[in-house]
């Protein structure tokens, strides 16, 4: 067993209301366990089917991927300035 799935189960079972619900998983060991899949076929849950999500969708690894470069690029001495560029960035 995945670790995290029965938990994930516990999680959809107490906060899903009795309405028609469409998930989107991020492929996490939980969400793609047997458990979980037979689970969601068992309660006729719909997961949207999509691959892995593309490190260029991903706002966060790009504001830190921008800010890495802004640093670099800048090349701080002090402290005031790091701050200085992380803010403009």
């Amino acid at each position: 067993m995945v670790w995290g799935s029965v938990p994930y189960h516990a999680i959809l079972e107490n906060v899903m209301p009795p309405l028609k619900w469409v998930l989107m998983h991020d492929n996490d060991p939980k969400q793609t366990s047997r458990l979980t899949k037979n689970w969601l076929m068992q309660y006729r849950i719909e997961v949207l089917e999509w691959s892995t999500p593309s490190s260029t969708l991903n706002p966060i690894r790009n504001l830190w991927t921008n800010l890495k470069a802004a640093v670099y690029n800048a090349n701080p001495k002090t402290q005031q300035q790091l701050c200085e560029i992380a803010q403009a960035a």
